[in-house]
């Protein structure tokens, strides 16, 4: 088993989502040009008293709770980002970054190593003499180039490449919402712009460290009989070299 360190540092903003969008008043509030992540368990033990219904039997938003003094005690939250959603409405929103359970940011393997197989198949269907048409898309766009895919990595997972291929999680500071930024991104096309979203992300210079192994065993003369890795063994030596020419390519259009 060949094991390999990474170090990896974020050039621009990085959002992975973890699937949650937060609420305003609910999940975080704002003060002075920050926004401040809720600690609910916190706030309810130190405010549960003035958490009563109205006359129409609706309780208070947690964020009404706080009283300007609050934002001055860490307990009540779970971590402070610099900036502000540009709204504050009722129902806004903001989506989530991926964070463990200590709300500590890091990059998933898989993500990484979702990256890392673009990269190699952007490279590779060249090599291979692959031909591009309408058939190797498919018909269908939740499996969008899988045809394409299985003849660059391999016809299934118990014989995709790939499997030779190990990424951990990266992990960086051990310091709650480290390094995050509030970002409003848009998608641009040609047509139009699409609709403004509000979202948790890594700022720049946010440094991950991580580990990436490739598992010699499958690239045995006994392995080789079945899996028939071996004309492509030198993909994973020449990795990073393959991703930069792939960034590279997608940067320059």
């Amino acid at each position: 088993m060949a094991v390999y360190q990474i170090t990896l540092t974020t050039l621009s903003p990085l959002h992975i989502g973890d699937g949650n969008e937060l609420r305003f008043g609910f999940d975080y509030m704002v003060e002075q040009g920050n926004t401040y992540r809720l600690n609910l368990d916190a706030l309810l033990e130190a405010r549960g008293e003035d958490l009563r219904p109205d006359r129409m039997g609706k309780y208070p938003q947690p964020g009404s709770l706080l009283r300007p003094a609050d934002f001055q005690n860490a307990e009540l939250f779970r971590y402070v980002i610099p900036g502000a959603p540009r709204s504050g409405k009722v129902y806004a929103s903001l989506r989530s970054c991926i964070k463990d359970v200590y709300d500590c940011p890091y990059i998933p393997g898989s993500s990484l190593k979702g990256a890392f197989r673009t990269a190699l198949a952007w490279t590779g269907w060249k090599e291979l003499n692959i031909r591009l048409d309408r058939p190797a898309l498919g018909y269908k766009s939740e499996k969008a180039a899988q045809p394409l895919e299985k003849k660059i990595f391999g016809p299934d997972p118990n014989h995709d490449l790939l499997r030779a291929l190990q990424v951990s999680d990266l992990t960086g500071s051990r310091t709650p919402g480290a390094k995050l930024r509030i970002i409003n991104a848009q998608v641009l096309t040609q047509k139009a712009a699409g609709s403004p979203v509000e979202l948790e992300a890594v700022g720049g210079d946010a440094v991950f460290k991580g580990s990436l192994q490739i598992d010699e065993t499958l690239f045995s003369q006994t392995a080789e009989k079945e899996l028939r890795f071996a004309n492509r063994r030198r993909w994973l030596d020449e990795l990073l070299p393959r991703v930069q020419k792939h960034s590279l390519a997608r940067l320059q259009t």
